[in-house]
């Protein structure tokens, strides 16, 4: 009789922890639905409050790992944020948000200036990812950037390039080409600068006013190739106030082969000017074949 009481008693002691273990896998989700609940509506601080709660009522559990992700996403404070990300990391070191709280690492460092850990996060990054990463195109480009910021431009052109030549389709393609463009103006190579961004302004709207604080950058004086000293006659084949039809009309020369194209500042006038020559009746040959084929007015200029 003893016997059985004993095994009756464990017996309700494992189905009462059988049932409690399911009562609180409930409460976690049902503490989870409820916090997503809340962000749809609109009330973020309440929401965290229950993904709080999920983890304190399943701790090591998916639901857990997924709370602890919602809350890094929707926490608003910088250093906050930043905690909870690392929390994130600390505690579910398999999770599947890992590479992201990795990356958001590196971009709220980067927006602190504290580059060194920006750097850290990157390395961990792509130490851990190497080719199969899901945001190894922005790892690089961070890369890049860091490397701007520290003068370090062989390495940022490095890496700008990595990412423009290994992921065309990628988002920070057109960011790198950027980079690249100010990383050169940074060395002096203004021509290259300039070529990349000329094409940027000619295929895309959204990024002008940033691409001429960069044209601003590059001194008037290096605008154009290198020619020789003896070279001095130019032909102008138009003058623009406005910076973009300068810059349609210039490749719409270079397509016809007419020789170099290059773009002068001279107040707030574009000019379009094919050259330098050194003999003035070569140029006065080329300009009138110019002036008939594209039915324009052209006029020599001397290299001053």
């Amino acid at each position: 009789m003893k016997l059985k009481s004993i095994v009756f008693c464990l017996l309700s002691m494992f189905l009462f922890l059988n049932m409690s273990n399911s009562a609180f896998s409930d409460t976690a989700v049902d503490a989870l639905k409820k916090g997503e609940a809340l962000i749809k509506s609109g009330d973020v601080n309440k929401a965290l409050l229950e993904f709080r709660r999920v983890i304190s009522l399943k701790p090591k559990s998916k639901t857990a790992e997924q709370a602890q992700y919602l809350i890094s996403v929707y926490t608003i404070d910088i250093y906050s944020k930043i905690i909870e990300l690392k929390n994130l990391l600390k505690n579910y070191p398999k999770s599947e948000f890992r590479e992201e709280a990795q990356i958001e690492l590196v971009r709220l460092y980067y927006l602190l200036d504290k580059y060194a850990d920006s750097k850290k996060y990157l390395e961990i990054y792509i130490k851990a990812n190497k080719e199969k990463g899901k945001f190894l195109d922005e790892a690089y480009y961070w890369y890049g950037q860091i490397n701007l910021i520290s003068k370090n431009y062989s390495a940022a052109a490095k890496y700008f390039n990595l990412v423009i030549s290994n992921y065309p389709n990628s988002d920070f393609v057109l960011f790198a080409k950027l980079q690249l463009s100010l990383t050169f103006i940074k060395t002096g190579n203004y021509m290259e600068a300039r070529k990349i961004l000329e094409k940027i302004w000619l295929l895309n709207d959204d990024f002008k006013s940033l691409i001429d604080e960069y044209l601003d950058l590059i001194p008037e004086s290096d605008t154009k190739r290198k020619v020789e000293e003896t070279a001095e006659y130019g032909i102008q084949c138009g003058a623009f106030s406005n910076r973009e039809n300068a810059f349609k009309f210039q490749e719409t020369l270079k397509k016809k082969n007419y020789g170099t194209v290059f773009i002068k500042k001279d107040g707030d006038l574009y000019k379009v000017i094919i050259g330098y020559y050194s003999s003035l009746e070569e140029t006065n040959i080329l300009s009138r074949k110019i002036s008939e084929t594209e039915k324009i007015r052209v006029t020599i200029v001397q290299k001053k």
